[in-house]
């Protein structure tokens, strides 16, 4: 069993090292471990006798999201059709959270499993609501799709982070990418790659260029050791262990600092 937002990039590897093909679960604190995959390991199924679940469509979560005292409308299992949603959960056997809103989105990939013979709808992860890059509300990058584009680019990097900027006026996909000593490219070598790599990840990305131009991605490699001396400065400080490392997704002005002082 596995979990977490890389268990479909590494996928193949663990599979190559341990001879077996991992299945994902998915679990958190306030739910306990919800939804596992079956043995076709394709979407998640939530386990009904948990939780009790709800879902709030994507277009209700941003209209929420852009006004706070609006109150987003919910849909029940059997009312879900293949897209992105907000799950809510109340909790069975004495749980302490009612329409707990845990802030995690799921993606419905389909409804049922014929496969399985199981008519329930089939989930897969999608991202934590505050980790997904929206670009004039038309293209949505999540940690995986970036972490999996830079997997399909053959960009040899140790480690990333990224966030939604303002360039020029325009909004911008801005990578911040710590290079193996192998990697040589210049940074329009990497951008393009990179903008390869992303193009690859899914059909939505193939025609980003035409959507949000062709300006929207920025590259920006990192000092050799950012990321290592950025956790041992945050570990030597007395830092909680949840923020050692600086998140993949959305890193703050005084983070991204850091990374490039610390040399």
């Amino acid at each position: 069993m596995t979990g977490g937002s890389d268990t479909d990039i590494y996928k193949e590897r663990v599979k190559a090292y341990w001879g077996k093909e991992p299945l994902e679960g998915y679990g958190c604190t306030e739910g306990g471990m919800p939804a596992v995959q079956s043995w076709n390991a394709n979407g998640m199924t939530f386990i009904p006798d948990i939780d009790f679940y709800e879902f709030i469509p994507l277009e209700e979560h941003m209209k929420n999201k852009e006004d706070a005292s609006y109150t987003p409308k919910t849909l029940l299992m059997d009312e879900l059709t293949p897209g992105v949603y907000e799950i809510v959960m109340t909790n069975f056997h004495g749980g302490a959270l009612m329409r707990y809103r845990i802030g995690d989105l799921f993606e419905v990939m389909s409804i049922g499993d014929e496969e399985l013979g199981c008519a329930l709808p089939q989930f897969r992860f999608f991202s934590r609501c505050d980790d997904y890059l929206d670009l004039g509300n038309l293209v949505r990058f999540t940690e995986k799709t970036i972490w999996f584009g830079l997997e399909q680019s053959g960009i040899e990097y140790v480690e990333w982070t990224a966030r939604k900027e303002i360039i020029e006026g325009e909004p911008v996909l801005h990578v911040y990418v710590e290079l193996k000593e192998s990697e040589k490219n210049s940074q329009g070598v990497l951008e393009g790659k990179l903008h390869q790599g992303l193009q690859k990840v899914s059909a939505e990305f193939e025609s980003m260029d035409k959507i949000v131009g062709d300006g929207y991605l920025k590259v920006t490699t990192l000092p050799s050791g950012a990321f290592e001396n950025y956790l041992n400065s945050q570990m030597e400080s007395g830092a909680d262990l949840a923020h050692i490392k600086i998140p993949h997704m959305q890193p703050e002005d005084d983070q991204l600092e850091k990374l490039f002082k610390l040399e």
